[in-house]
């Protein structure tokens, strides 16, 4: 249990060093343009994160598996999916805010009292 537990954020500081560029030269980066070309690889680790914090509490046995939280969790990987595939920056802002929005609902459903 404390592997799988570590797993996630081990996964989550992976993810955040592909966005963090290291050559910098010293020519000025486009960070839109570096995000573009890098997002599939975090996109990609960040999906494994959340199928991971899918199973988290089934295998503690601290909730049941399907529970209010399957639905934020099916749009938050509908927007990694849709991420991956698409290379246009309006979408890519689009799938941020819909991911923050849905990362605010599933804090609010999982850790405020009285909730799932």
């Amino acid at each position: 249990m404390f592997f799988y537990s570590l797993l996630g954020p081990s996964l989550m500081f992976f993810a955040i060093t592909i966005l963090n560029p290291r050559d910098r030269g010293e020519d000025s980066l486009d960070l839109a343009e570096y995000f573009m070309d890098t997002r599939r690889y975090f996109l990609g680790v960040m999906l494994v994160v959340l199928l991971l914090f899918t199973f988290d509490g089934p295998l503690f046995g601290t909730e049941r598996f399907f529970n209010s939280l399957r639905v934020v969790q099916a749009v938050g990987t509908a927007c990694i999916f849709w991420g991956i595939l698409s290379d246009n920056r309006r979408a890519h802002t689009i799938i941020s805010l819909v991911v923050l929005g849905s990362l605010f609902a599933a804090v609010s459903l999982r850790f405020l009292p009285g909730q799932g």
